[in-house]
């Protein structure tokens, strides 16, 4: 009998990226986690930094983001996202995993998702069989930012994600190598660097979206549903 996949199942480790003060952040996705059987996860401890640690660290990244007139708590909190994402798929290869899922804290799954999870994967695992990057969540801000495959798989080429998504062994290089010299934001170096290729696909349908909550990146309510 043919087993069907599950979220425990597609990759090695699945981490959560929370800081450790949104205990609010951390009972909604434990609770989300029980309630959709989803057990093989690891929490992450999200990074934060002080303004002089990341001038000196990222100047690029520094003077980018404050080129776009963004506010000094905003840089902060945004390389710490980025930095948080780069040491999970760090210590993704330390621990030789083939594969790794990053999910941020405030992850939803929206109702509908398993169904969709089986058709879609079961797909993506026998047609196309290369893909090294998946994207479980994609917000796109065009009619032409992805080109679709079928009904259940996409080519992502102008969408910005980072709630949810999966990368193999063979990206950890890449990544490490170039993610904290480019100088733009997480989304951002994902979208420029690793979008409109064939080997990163994306669900056509969302199968998880941003749950409201307070963001601190942001600093405001932030929801960012499915498309």
């Amino acid at each position: 009998m043919t087993t069907l996949p599950t979220m425990n199942t597609v990759a090695d480790k699945i981490f959560v990226i929370n800081l450790k003060e949104r205990t609010d952040r951390y009972e909604q996705f434990t609770t989300e986690f029980m309630q959709q059987g989803i057990t093989n996860w690891e929490r992450f401890d999200a990074i934060r930094f002080s303004p002089e640690n990341y001038k000196q660290f990222l100047p690029a990244f520094y003077n980018f983001c404050a080129g776009q007139g963004k506010e000094e708590r905003y840089l902060k909190a945004a390389f710490g996202c980025m930095l948080s994402h780069y040491l999970c798929i760090y210590q993704a290869k330390q621990r030789g995993y083939k594969s790794v899922m990053i999910m941020e804290d405030d992850v939803q799954f929206i109702p509908g998702w398993k169904d969709n999870f089986t058709v879609t994967w079961t797909e993506l695992s026998t047609k196309f069989p290369k893909w090294n990057m998946f994207y479980f969540h994609m917000g796109y801000y065009s009619p032409h930012a992805f080109a679709p495959l079928s009904d259940n798989l996409v080519i992502p080429v102008k969408g910005l994600g980072g709630t949810c998504y999966i990368v193999k062994e063979e990206l950890y290089d890449f990544i490490l190598g170039r993610m904290l010299v480019y100088a733009k934001q997480l989304d951002v170096f994902y979208l420029d660097c690793l979008q409109n290729r064939p080997t990163t696909l994306a669900a056509r349908k969302n199968m998880v979206q941003q749950r409201e909550s307070w963001s601190d990146i942001e600093f405001n309510l932030a929801n960012i549903g499915g498309r």
